[in-house]
């Protein structure tokens, strides 16, 4: 028994170091495939950043108004997870523009999370 977990405990090691790379480690196990969308104004993509404004808005009680998806990447190695960059007016600043970072996970086709809404400091 303990010489399978120590086998077990070797091959995790030795997964990790693969995976960290040549790049110093700095990727690592956190570089999931991410690749840029190529248009952003996809229906989808204008769908999932539709609901990250309007989450967003339930949970923090704002008045956030989807102005445009600046940019965006996405990866579909383990989940549907998109990285947005949305440009947003606040209703209540008198529309005063504003970026942020939006992190949507696609659960399934048109079922979302919102996982992180960051600012983007100017």
């Amino acid at each position: 028994m303990k010489s399978f977990i120590f086998l077990t405990s070797l091959l995790l090691v030795a997964s990790l170091s693969v995976a960290a790379g040549d790049d110093g480690g700095r990727r690592g196990i956190y570089d999931i495939g991410w690749q840029p969308i190529k248009n952003v104004n996809n229906p989808h993509v204008q769908e999932v950043a539709k609901f990250a404004v309007d989450e967003q808005n339930k949970q923090s009680h704002t008045s956030l108004i989807l102005y445009k998806v600046d940019s965006g990447k996405f990866t579909n190695n383990f989940a549907a997870l998109y990285r947005l960059i949305v440009v947003v007016a606040d209703n209540n600043a008198h529309n005063i523009l504003a970026k942020y970072e939006a992190t949507v996970w696609e659960k399934s086709k048109g079922n979302f999370q919102l996982v992180s809404f960051k600012w983007i400091r100017p």
